[in-house]
């Protein structure tokens, strides 16, 4: 034992830890050679990268001491660093920057877990962002509700102002405000808290998160809407946290957050994060915990998605669910469910009525008593057994035409198979060329992105893809602009998109714009300086597209910064709405970030649109934060 830690060498082949291990409060850094990680789902292991040195790893397991996701083997001859969970946290305080790199690690696992949700997911269930939350304010209109639904619309406008849906948002929010809701909701700024009076609403599903809030005092109320009905999925009080995976990424919101009988939060946000570490590591601990265990949560989930039969998805969903209330499949014991075979069906989306012989093998398993609102699982350890099994027979790898997409790892088909998967690759080109041509949105929106996922095999398709740039649809112009990201090298996308920037279609050329956004070129200035020029583009659209994305684009993109400020003045709303939201991102990059701060200042005092001005204030709060934390301000 070498203080806080334990030296260990490997040689090639040895296990480090196996996939279901309970024992699992230790996580490891290599320091040399290189390890495997694999796991029972083929899904998974297929987009398991290899730790390489100085990655950590086994990290989710250990933080939220659950059992191991998947199997860690040397590759080659290791040598690597044990930690206890303990040790960690006893030693981060003294290393933020290593704090930092977990938190990189954290976040490369669930955009690998994203991305493998893409691939899974049926694509008929991928909509825009903007149409998710539009679709949620209609649902609370219906129920008469007035605050969530003012709450919906104003972030709609605030985030889209260009979109289709804009001017029904506004026409919305004019219907509200004609009924005189009580303006009593706002939230308000406290030094570094934040208090919520009751009802009102922190934030809501389907908007980008950037940042994460810890419970000082009060409640909260998790809720989600699914089909018609709202769901209550926890109701969280003082010393908790939520929206923790805001630190990671800004991927929407998976569920609506309500003051309930009022709170005082504390946000924290990356930057803050490393101050925390030498003030309040309980609270980063806490962060880190609970962040581990929605990774681990969401690993369960997507196993449970790869199964092609629905018995099998069953079975595996019980089996997570005695995962998730710590129960051990080594156990003999007996647990019974608050929940019966409707609510069962109805979680997992099996439709009861179709599926009788389905119910028949569930209710002749030995391990399962049906009871009315109840489930019991008699013998833990032989279910899980029998679960394996059914497992084992169903496992599914990803669909064949999504192995071979430009990114993929999977290198193991013969010769003959290759030729085989040319063969149906040919094939499927066929059928999906005449949908991209179809009347019906949502056939041409699917064929998009199927041959998005075809990579370089769909070559042939790109003049087809080229036109839909310029769809009618703007969620097919922007999924046709990344199929063809996809599709092409990066060189060509570039020279693609930039030619379609001469298009005289505006709606061309701002999908031109979303797609050279996308592209992962390592210099990034020819791609930042079209969004320049497009910013002073003739058409509003365009315009709006050119200010929405610079402020996404990071440090890059701080040359843009002189001309965002001169959109503020543009006679559009949606450019000015934009470019404070690009603004207030960019602001940390600006030589002079006083200068922003006041610009943005006028435009929340004088601007003519109130949402406007309403965006510019909440912008200043968070440059307020922002400044706090540059001059060294303690929390």
């Amino acid at each position: 034992m070498t203080g806080r830690y334990t030296e260990k060498h490997l040689k090639k082949g040895s296990h480090i830890y196996i996939e279901g291990d309970e024992n699992s409060e230790n996580l490891f850094l290599l320091k040399t050679g290189k390890v495997r990680l694999e796991c029972s789902c083929r899904t998974f292991s297929s987009d398991m990268r290899s730790v390489s040195t100085g990655d950590f790893f086994g990290f989710i397991s250990a933080f939220s001491l659950r059992p191991r996701l998947c199997t860690a083997i040397a590759d080659e001859d290791c040598l690597f660093v044990e930690l206890t969970r303990d040790n960690f946290f006893k030693y981060f305080i003294d290393n933020p920057d290593l704090t930092m790199k977990i938190l990189g690690s954290f976040s490369m696992m669930l955009q690998n877990y994203d991305k493998l949700l893409l691939n899974i997911k049926p694509i008929n269930l991928i909509y825009p962002d903007s149409l998710n939350l539009f679709n949620l304010g209609l649902f609370y209109m219906k129920q008469g509700k007035k605050v969530i639904p003012e709450y919906i619309f104003s972030r709609y406008v605030e985030l889209f102002p260009d979109d289709e849906l804009a001017d029904k948002s506004y026409n919305f929010l004019n219907e509200i405000s004609s009924a005189q809701v009580s303006s009593g909701y706002e939230p308000v700024e406290d030094k570094n808290n934040i208090y919520y009076p009751d009802g009102s609403v922190i934030f809501c599903e389907y908007e980008p998160g950037d940042m994460l809030y810890y419970i000082k005092q009060g409640k909260v109320k998790i809720v989600k809407q699914n089909r018609e009905r709202e769901i209550m999925l926890a109701v969280l009080g003082e010393d908790e946290i939520f929206g923790e995976l805001a630190l990671l990424t800004r991927f929407p919101r998976s569920a609506t957050a309500i003051s309930s009988g009022g709170v005082k939060l504390m946000p924290v946000d990356r930057n803050n994060l490393k101050l925390l570490i030498k003030t309040s590591p309980d609270l980063v601990k806490k962060i880190f915990i609970s962040i581990s265990q929605r990774l681990w949560f969401n690993h369960l989930r997507l196993d449970l998605m790869s199964y092609r039969k629905p018995v099998t998805r069953l079975y595996a969903f019980l089996e997570n669910k005695l995962l998730e209330e710590h129960f051990s499949l080594k156990s003999k014991m007996k647990h019974t469910f608050q929940f019966g075979i409707d609510e069962l069906l109805e979680m997992n989306e099996v439709p009861y009525s179709s599926n009788h012989e389905i119910i028949d093998e569930l209710t002749d398993n030995p391990y399962l008593n049906f009871h009315f609102g109840n489930i019991t699982i008699t013998n833990i350890k032989e279910f899980a057994a029998t679960v394996k099994t059914h497992k084992q027979r169903d496992h599914i790898s990803l669909p064949m035409r999504r192995q071979h997409g430009p990114e993929s790892a999977l290198t193991e088909t013969s010769g003959i198979d290759s030729a085989e998967n040319t063969v149906a690759i040919e094939k499927e080109l066929m059928s999906l060329i005449p949908n991209l041509h179809s009347e019906d949105p949502m056939t041409r929106v699917q064929a998009v992105i199927e041959l998005g996922s075809l990579g370089h095999r769909a070559r042939n398709a790109a003049d087809d893809l080229k036109l839909l740039l310029g769809d009618r649809i703007k969620n097919i112009r922007r999924n046709a602009a990344r199929s063809l990201i996809n599709i092409l090298e990066t060189g060509e996308s570039i020279a693609l998109f930039r030619e379609e920037l001469n298009s005289s279609e505006s709606s061309v050329r701002s999908s031109a714009l979303s797609g050279l956004s996308e592209i992962n070129a390592i210099n990034k200035s020819e791609i930042i300086g079209l969004l320049i020029k497009s910013i002073m583009d003739e058409s509003s659209e365009v315009r709006s597209t050119a200010a929405r994305l610079l402020g996404g684009l990071g440090k890059d993109s701080a040359q843009a910064i002189p001309y965002l400020l001169k959109s503020l003045n543009d006679r559009e709303k949606s450019v000015r709405l934009l470019s404070v939201s690009s603004l207030e991102q960019l602001w940390v990059y600006h030589d002079l970030p006083g200068e922003i701060t006041e610009r943005i200042s006028d435009v929340s005092k004088k601007d003519g649109d109130k949402f406007v001005r309403n965006a510019a204030k909440k912008a200043l709060i968070k440059l307020n934060r922002k400044r706090k934390l540059i001059s060294g301000r303690s929390l």
